[in-house]
């Protein structure tokens, strides 16, 4: 690995004592100092404290033999300095090795015991002696598809079983009964890539990237107990990378990009029942914690090299300096009183990238100096409570790394930042509860721009046609938090993410609070972003439809409808939460929520198009536009796969599709802020069932549109914001989470389309051509996201023209099942990704 190589990367074994504050830790033994860009991202002792496991940064994993140390120890209880540590054994892998795991009976004197199961990348799990380094077995856990799934983390658990997390899945094994796992589950309520795992009897735990945590019961198979997540102000999405156990009922959680370590009691999952906090917030390294013998301090490291031991029933704290870079992995000895430490990061040079894990951007002088305040409870956009995120890849040519290294983007940010402030505020909430985003130059909530480089190459990517699971596996998004405002959110609105994969091509990752931004917003800020890049140096105006404006442009006419609106629902005799379970229909395990990518070719758009106009349902004067064809087209597809595979009663369907207010109601056409409705018509179940009257559903939907006039939305904004100040009045402590659309209800039949392919997806130029694949995903069920496919030229009119759309599905798997065996649905669109 190219580039500053930084402090000396290397592994330490401390002893330490707990009684004495005063008494540093002693180094009782060192590896060799490692090569540049080569560290250990995790050690583990073996069960009998002999022996530690590594993995290597460099893709290997090792084998250090301690009895020399264990034994010098033991004899003396003091060591005189130093004792080398090289690896007995290094195992190289071709690709990355994700997680290992001791078996747990492993005694030195017992060679058949002394094993490891280890995972490796796009490989199968294998038990792997640890003296000698062969393959005495191999695991293997599977998707639908039968496609290999890796291991992202791996622990023994009872009677020589382990389990290991499998893309968003737990699988069981026995290691006496090589191949397929024993049992294999997904945890209802537990979202996101495993990333850890911790056994306790007959109990485990489970972790995810994603700040979910859940629980099973491993005992004949695997029996979920509970599901829950990291709450906000504890680091939420950060995303937890280490799990272990402490007593009989207490768990606890270490994350990266947060600060805290938490702890829950398994028997009461209300509240963490205690914190720690560590000097700083780590990168994006997975953290590891241990608990020594007696199981009372919690050993953890920090990024600034550092060892934080803190007494874990009187919540004591003492840092101690051990090492001049961060300090990732830990491991406590089994039985006394020493702690294996390893050191190192990933570092790169200033042309491609510079450790700025979250790094937030310094405007230095640059900073806008006017507060700008936008009230956001106006209009609907406070009810987009979630970052949205895309993917943008960028293939590799002579131009790309010079146009997109990491100083140049970094510059070219700032530059574009200067005239949008409000990419700098925060969430502020009244006295009166109407809540505004403010931007205040001294107190400021700057976007955050992160590098990074990964070992996978752009033609791997696209081999896989771009999946969004592949990249979540390669890691090139980002843990996506939660996007409820609360009184105490402090997330950035924007923040970016760019991967220099190995073959120099590049991909960015981007989201934005929708509450504050929806996709017309954001695209064009990136555009304008990529602009500034091109034309680094020169004066670059912002465009006037980014430009802030300083109140919401919805204003209270004081004539609001008679009656509430059908798109929007409010409730304030019950708590967010059972409003969000009474809009969430309840979905087996065992089918679960399955997610594809299919391609609409415009061609077929067009026919579907023409089809409407020839059939004769079209009056004089009437028309449908392509959007309306492809909305109908998508609603009767999805709306009879959910009948015909009963996920849904057969009977009266709401289609509705996204409808931006800007133009009916004057607002700029690409101003900042989320202001849409959900456009809703009913259609019967002969109009879904029957594919002859798909013209008639078409021209539904383009009728239920014209029902959006500025009047009829002013109207609805004015109840809306008269109900809201009647909910602030009556005490309610946080109304803006108390309405939502009632379209959205997925106890309900609706199925519905947000069309973004208009808006400036592929405008993304940074200097080296148009992005050639931009991906998101969709975890909504029935509500259809319809991107456009890469461009294939310019018109004449300077716009994009498109072969293809892509629509991203989210449906329950019976009815994704049903969809893809619809001939009207296989005969107008194909797969992309899963």
């Amino acid at each position: 690995m190219d580039g500053d190589t930084g402090p000396a990367a290397t592994s330490y074994v401390y002893e330490y004592c707990l009684g004495d504050a005063h008494r540093a830790p002693a180094c009782i033994a060192q590896t060799p100092v490692l090569e540049p860009g080569r560290f250990l991202r995790s050690v583990k002792w073996s069960p009998d404290g002999t022996a530690l496991a590594a993995i290597s940064e460099s893709g290997a994993m090792e084998i250090h033999d301690m009895s020399p140390v264990v034994a010098a120890y033991y004899r003396g209880h003091h060591v005189p300095s130093a004792i080398g540590l090289p690896p007995a054994l290094t195992v190289p892998h071709a690709s990355t090795p994700l997680a290992l795991a001791w078996y747990p009976h492993m005694r030195r004197e017992a060679p058949e015991t002394c094993c490891v199961v280890e995972s490796v990348r796009d490989h199968p799990i294998q038990l792997r002696d640890s003296v000698t380094g062969y393959v005495r077995a191999t695991y293997t856990a599977r998707d639908d598809c039968d496609g290999l799934m890796s291991a992202c983390a791996l622990e023994f658990v009872t009677g020589g079983r382990f389990l290991a997390g499998v893309a968003g899945e737990l699988a069981l094994f026995d290691v006496q009964r090589p191949g397929l796992p024993l049992a294999q589950c997904r945890l209802e309520g537990v979202r996101g890539l495993v990333s850890c795992v911790a056994g306790m009897n007959c109990l485990a735990a489970c972790a995810t990237f994603a700040g979910h945590l859940g629980l099973v019961r491993s005992v004949g198979g695997l029996e979920p107990v509970a599901a829950w997540r990291v709450p906000g102000e504890h680091g939420g999405a950060a995303g937890i990378t280490d799990l272990k156990w402490s007593g009989d009922f207490c768990l606890w959680a270490a994350q990266r990009r947060s600060r805290f370590l938490v702890a829950w009691d398994v028997r009461d999952l209300r509240s963490p029942v205690m914190t720690v906090e560590r000097p700083a917030a780590p990168g994006n390294q997975r953290m590891q914690i241990d608990f020594d013998a007696s199981k009372s301090h919690l050993v953890a490291g920090t990024i600034g090299g550092e060892l934080l031991f803190c007494d874990t029933r009187t919540g004591e704290q003492h840092l101690v300096p051990v090492a001049d870079d961060a300090v990732a992995a830990v491991a406590a000895h089994p039985y006394y009183p020493i702690v294996a430490v390893a050191s190192g990061q990933r570092r790169f040079d200033g042309d491609e990238c510079k450790n700025d894990f979250m790094a937030k951007i310094d405007m230095g002088e640059l900073l806008p100096k006017e507060p700008v305040s936008r009230r956001i409870t106006g209009d609907t956009q406070f009810m987009f409570q979630f970052y949205k995120p895309c993917l943008h890849y960028y293939e590799p040519n002579a131009q790309t790394r010079a146009s997109m290294s990491s100083d140049k983007l970094r510059l070219s940010l700032i530059t574009a930042l200067q005239g949008c402030p409000l990419l700098f505020g925060r969430f502020k909430i009244h006295p009166d509860l109407t809540i505004s985003l403010d931007y205040d130059p001294l107190n400021s909530n700057p976007p955050t721009l992160e590098f990074a480089r990964q070992s996978v190459t752009y033609s791997q990517l696209r081999s896989q046609s771009f999946s969004y699971t592949v990249a979540k596996h390669h890691d090139l998004d980002m843990a996506i938090p939660d996007g409820s405002i609360t009184r105490g959110f402090d997330k950035p609105m924007l923040m970016v993410k760019v991967t220099y994969l190995s073959d120099g091509g590049v991909a960015l990752f981007s989201m934005t609070n929708h509450v504050a931004f929806d996709g017309n917003a954001i695209f064009s800020f990136m555009a304008h972003w990529a602009r500034c890049n091109r034309l680094l140096g020169s004066s670059v105006d912002v465009p006037s439809d980014l430009e802030s404006y300083a109140t919401s442009l919805v204003t209270n006419t004081n004539k609001p409808l008679a009656r509430g609106p059908v798109e929007i629902s409010v409730d304030a005799t019950r708590t967010p939460a059972e409003i969000s379970v009474a809009n969430s229909k309840a979905v087996a395990s065992s089918d679960g929520i399955h997610a594809c990518v299919f391609s609409l070719p415009v061609a077929h758009v067009k026919k579907l198009k023409t089809m409407v106009e020839e059939s004769g349902v079209l009056g004089e004067g009437e028309w449908v536009s392509s959007n309306n064809v492809v909305a109908a087209f998508i609603a009767q597809c999805v709306a009879r796969a959910n009948m015909e595979s009963q996920v849904y009663e057969s009977g009266e369907w709401t289609v509705f599709q996204s409808l931006d207010m800007r133009r009916p109601l004057g607002l700029p056409a690409r101003g900042l802020g989320s202001p849409l409705i959900l456009a809703e018509c009913r259609a019967s179940a002969s109009e879904i069932v029957e594919s002859g009257r798909f013209s008639l559903l078409a021209k539904r939907v383009r009728e239920s549109v014209d029902k959006y006039t500025g009047e009829y939305l002013q109207g609805a904004m004015d109840w809306m914001n008269e109900s809201y100040r009647l909910l602030a009045m009556e005490g309610v402590l946080e109304p803006w989470r108390h309405f939502w659309f009632t379209a959205l209800n997925t106890n309900e039949r609706a199925v519905g389309v947000s069309c973004m392919n208009r808006i400036p997806i592929y405008d993304v130029d940074f200097g080296a051509g148009r992005p050639a694949m931009a991906r998101s995903f969709n975890p909504r069920p029935n509500y259809i996201i319809v991107f456009p496919g890469p461009p294939s030229a310019r018109g004449s009119g300077g716009s994009l023209e498109y072969e293809a759309l892509h629509l991203y599905v989210t449906l329950e798997r019976p009815a994704m099942e049903a969809l893809r065996a619809d001939k009207q649905w296989s005969g107008m669109c194909s797969l992309v990704s899963e």
